[in-house]
């Protein structure tokens, strides 16, 4: 006699990339490699697995596995979790284990740039700022962010500069002090990945004009 469920499934994790990818915490792509140590049933013997997005533990009402790994395709953007539990040969249902993973498909946006596009200064030393949000992200990497100066149109940009910033609140804000040439010819853009790898994304290009 067989009266007990099976135990729930242990080092239930969700991959990013593939089935052993290290990364388990967010993803740049719309579904997860989901894996879980198997599961022993001493008295009548493990059937197998049932998994849902939502917690169905104890019933049948999920999608039947005897493998412990399953790739989960189509997630939304947002954190996408998933349940596991057991069910033993006599049909008793266990408990679920649950984990989940942050799908991240959006990259980083820019907003509020120092000074104003078109702007006249009547010197060369100018201070450049801009804010950078990743939303409901998985947070920009600051590690990433760079700037590319041109003092010739919006076609003489040229190698790009690290802006590295530390800090890992939002809005990030790099903030650099650049000498520009005397004219209606100096441009400033900027570039940045989020913690995901969504990116690089560049945001416009700034008009700064000197006099």
């Amino acid at each position: 006699i067989d009266a007990d469920p099976p135990l729930f499934p242990v080092n239930l994790k969700c991959h990013a990339n593939d089935f052993k990818d290290k990364e388990t915490e967010h993803t740049n792509r719309a579904e997860m490699f989901v894996t879980w140590d198997p599961v022993e049933d001493h008295s009548s013997g493990l059937m197998g697995y049932y998994y849902s997005p939502v917690d169905k533990s104890g019933t049948g009402n999920g999608t039947f596995t005897n493998v412990t790994e399953v790739k989960i395709e189509k997630l939304n953007e947002e954190f996408a979790e998933i349940y596991v539990w057991c069910v033993d040969k006599v049909g008793n249902i266990g408990t679920a284990a649950s984990s989940g993973i942050l799908v991240d498909l959006t990259p980083p946006v820019f907003s509020n740039h120092t000074p104003e596009d078109g702007s006249w200064h009547n010197h060369t030393d100018i201070d450049c700022s801009i804010e950078i949000y990743d939303g409901t992200g998985s947070g920009v990497d600051g590690s990433t962010i760079e700037y590319s100066v041109s003092n010739d149109g919006m076609h003489g940009f040229d190698f790009w500069i690290p802006a590295w910033i530390p800090e890992l609140n939002e809005p990030m804000v790099p903030n650099i002090k650049y000498v520009f040439q005397e004219g209606e010819e100096n441009y400033i853009k900027w570039r940045t990945k989020d913690i995901t790898g969504n990116g690089f994304v560049e945001s416009p290009s700034y008009n700064i004009k000197v006099d």
